[in-house]
Formats: structure tokens, sequence, C-alpha cells
């Protein structure tokens, strides 16, 4: 059996487990706070109450890798945005661009809550 460790849980750490798991047995994910399973914030990440954005690309990639996760950012209450068509300040007229140019915005402590729940 062949193993490997990612150190950290963030979604970046996540991310990593998951296209590593492809690869190994077994992924060991080292992450120094316990995960609560709420939405609560943890000590290691105290930027967790600050408004995040995840642009089209970074969706798609996490939707190949943990299908279904839009709707559960939806469902824990983030946001999609046409940043081309509805963002303050926009030069743009409504309706010049594609609205598939969206962005989901949500609290840290959400997008980690989900990412902790996907493969178990």
């Amino acid at each position: 059996m062949n193993s490997t460790i990612v150190i950290g849980g963030s979604m970046a750490g996540m991310l990593a487990a998951r296209v590593l798991s492809e690869t190994f047995d077994r992924v060991t994910i080292l992450e120094r706070d316990v995960i609560s399973g709420d939405l609560e914030g943890r000590p290691g990440v105290p930027q967790a109450r600050h408004l995040h954005a995840l642009l089209p690309r970074g969706r798609r990639i996490l939707e190949h890798w943990f299908p279904g996760i839009t709707s559960e950012f939806q469902t824990a209450g983030a946001e999609i945005l046409d940043v081309a068509n509805e963002s303050h300040g926009s030069r743009r007229k409504v309706g010049a661009c594609d609205s598939t140019r969206n962005l989901k915005r949500c609290r840290r402590r959400a997008t980690c809550w989900i990412g902790s729940c996907e493969g178990g």
C-alpha cells in the first residue's frame, strides 16, 4: 500500500488530498485544529469571517473533483453573482457579457466546512 500526507486541512489541502487520492491508496491530512463539523471558525483560520470569492475556473475545478459542491455552497448561503453584469462600477452594459462568468461568495468558514465534509 502506498500512502502520502497532506499538511493542512484548508480548501487547498482538501483539494490536494482529493487529487492525490487518485494515485495513492491512502491520503492522510494533518490539521492542527479540530474540525468541529459546523460553520464556526477555527483558531488556524483567523480570516474565516471575511468574505471570499471563487472565480468560475476555480468553481469548475472544485465541481470536477467534488461533484455537487456548487449546490452545497448555495445551501450554506453562498451567492452566485454575474460579475460582468451585476457588479457596481461595471463599465459594461447589462447583458453585454456571458452570464456564465460568475463567482461565488461566502464566508471562508462555510467553504472550509463544506470542503471538510466532502469525501467523508
